[in-house]
C-alpha cells in the first residue's frame, strides 16, 4: 500500500504529462487509433484536454484531425515494445511536444510529455535572426571575417573578402 501511495503521489504531482493508452488495430493488425486509459493533471494542463473528456475514448473521437504519424509511432511502441523519444508538432493541439513513449505491457503504451512550443519558437526566431545576420555579413561591400582565437582558424569569411584577396573561403 505504501508503495502504491508513493506511486500515486508521484503520478499526480509529476510536472511532465503522463498518459496510459491502449492501441487499436484494424482487421489487418495495423494501428488505426488508440484509447486513453489514464492521464495525470500535468497532461491536462499541457494539452488543455480534461480527463472526463478523454478516459475511455479514442484519440480520433476526441481529436479527429490527429495526424496518422502519431498513431503509427505509438502503434510500433505498443506492438513491438521498443521505447521511443521524439519531438513533434500536434496540429490538433497547435503545440510542439517532446515525447518519451514506452510499452508497459503488450498492446499498451505510456507517454511522458513536455510542451516545448516556446523553446521551438525561440529556436526558430534565433535561426531567422542568424539568417539575417548571415545575409548582411555576406553582402556588405567590404571584407569581413571572424577567426577562432585559439587556433586562428577562419570561422566566417565573406564574399567581399574572397574577391579582395583572391582566395576561396573554403581554402582559407
Amino acid at each position: 500500500r505504501e508503495s502504491e501511495l508513493r506511486f500515486r503521489l508521484l503520478f499526480q504531482n509529476l510536472n511532465s504529462g503522463f498518459a496510459l493508452h491502449e492501441i487499436i488495430c484494424d482487421a489487418q493488425g495495423k494501428p488505426c487509433d488508440y484509447r486513453f486509459l489514464e492521464i495525470n493533471s500535468a497532461f491536462e494542463m499541457l494539452t488543455g484536454l480534461k480527463a472526463p473528456d478523454l478516459i475511455g475514448k479514442t484519440v480520433l473521437q476526441v481529436l479527429p484531425n490527429t495526424e496518422p504519424s502519431w498513431i503509427d509511432r505509438y502503434g510500433q511502441v505498443a506492438l513491438i515494445g521498443t521505447p521511443i523519444h521524439f519531438e513533434n508538432f500536434s496540429g490538433a493541439l497547435g503545440k510542439y511536444y517532446e515525447i518519451n513513449a514506452y510499452s508497459p505491457k503488450a498492446g499498451q503504451f505510456a507517454t511522458v510529455i513536455l510542451d516545448v512550443t516556446e523553446r521551438r519558437r525561440a529556436v526558430e526566431e534565433l535561426m531567422e535572426s542568424k539568417a539575417i545576420v548571415d545575409a548582411i555579413v555576406e553582402n556588405v561591400p567590404f571584407m569581413l571575417f571572424l577567426k577562432e582565437a585559439t587556433d586562428l582558424r577562419f570561422v566566417i569569411f565573406n564574399r567581399a573578402g574572397e574577391e579582395l584577396l583572391g582566395y576561396d573561403r573554403k581554402a582559407l
